[in-house]
């Protein structure tokens, strides 16, 4: 329990019944007084809990971040606050309880491709640029304006397809990359029936 004086110092007590531990910091977070011992074994088991707690709440504000961040961002605040990080669970462990959770705020994937409606969030480029160029029932393209003017403007062109990773309800990935005189850049991705 957190208690703020009128010089500012602020009391913190044990929340747990009958424990009369307590200590008081300035607003430099520097200790004036520690009051009482104790008298209870810590609830780690509750505070782990908490901490996965946090990790979903982050993934139901924000589900783009990715999940290994997360686990971290929160495994850090853990132990920086003095929690024994070592009695967390590996990422590993509560992955699949994280990615569940993330699952759950978003839309139901769909079906098969005929039912395929693309958010508008995903037509587009993080500078609100025209990103998806063409959507039928069977085929999905994504290329942004940087993309088809980089195409246009050089000569070599690499297309490849593949059947190994491709999106869900479709069975093949094909990508057109363009050629600079220094590298290989992707210009154009579809998904295909």
């Amino acid at each position: 329990k957190i208690h703020v004086n009128k010089d500012s110092s602020i009391l913190f007590k044990c929340t747990t019944n009958k424990c009369s531990a307590s200590i008081t910091v300035d607003t430099s977070n520097n200790m004036i007084r520690e009051s009482g011992k104790h008298d209870h074994e810590v609830r780690m088991e509750e505070e782990i809990r908490n901490v996965i707690r946090g990790m979903k709440r982050k993934l139901q504000e924000d589900p783009s971040r990715p999940i290994p961040q997360v686990y971290e961002e929160e495994r850090a605040i853990f132990g920086r606050a003095g929690g024994a990080v070592g009695k967390l669970p590996r990422l590993e462990g509560v992955k699949s309880t994280l990615y569940r959770t993330r699952l759950d705020q978003l839309p139901p994937l769909p079906k098969s491709a005929d039912n395929l409606q693309i958010p508008p969030a995903m037509s587009k480029t993080l500078n609100d640029q025209q990103f998806l160029i063409y959507c039928s029932n069977q085929i999905v393209s994504y290329c942004s304006p940087f993309g088809i003017s980089m195409l246009s403007q050089t000569f070599h062109w690499n297309a490849d397809g593949t059947f190994q990773t491709c999106p869900q309800l479709f069975s093949q990935s094909y990508t057109i990359h363009a050629f600079d005189s220094y590298s290989m850049k992707p210009g154009l991705f579809s998904a295909l029936p």
